[in-house]
């Protein structure tokens, strides 16, 4: 148990100039390869000629992975799931969609209480044996 803990503490940020288009296609491989099954879309919308961001790749992976892998979860009819990059008011963006429904109320309340799961076999620790 000590072991996972060690690994679930935070790490320090590996930030190097990073492709966010890249990050998106990564992250979408992860996740189309289980959304097939349940006739999930996985969209990709790549913005042109975007600066490089310096940040830690495999962060953000982990930030888009779980909203991600909750949608497909909440979509088990099908749906469409989107990735989009692009520039705003010389900010890089990041940005997801998906036909899930939303959050409802009660849930919102509690998302970023530690531990906390809508699913009954999950320990509400994110990403770590949901894929």
């Amino acid at each position: 148990m000590q072991g996972f803990f060690n690994s679930a503490r935070a790490k320090e940020p590996q930030k190097q100039p990073t492709d966010a288009n890249q990050i998106i296609r990564s992250v979408k491989f992860l996740i189309e390869n289980q959304s097939g099954i349940q006739a999930v879309e996985v969209v990709e919308e790549s913005g042109e000629n975007l600066p490089l961001a310096v940040l830690d790749a495999e962060q953000i992976k982990q930030v888009l992975l779980n909203p991600a892998i909750n949608a497909r979860h909440a979509m088990a009819n099908g749906g469409r799931l989107v990735f989009r990059t692009f520039q705003k008011d010389g900010n890089l963006l990041i940005e997801t969609e998906d036909t899930a429904g939303g959050i409802d109320e009660a849930t919102k309340a509690k998302i970023f209480d530690p531990f906390f799961s809508t699913k009954e076999k999950s320990l509400g620790l994110g990403f770590i044996g949901d894929l």
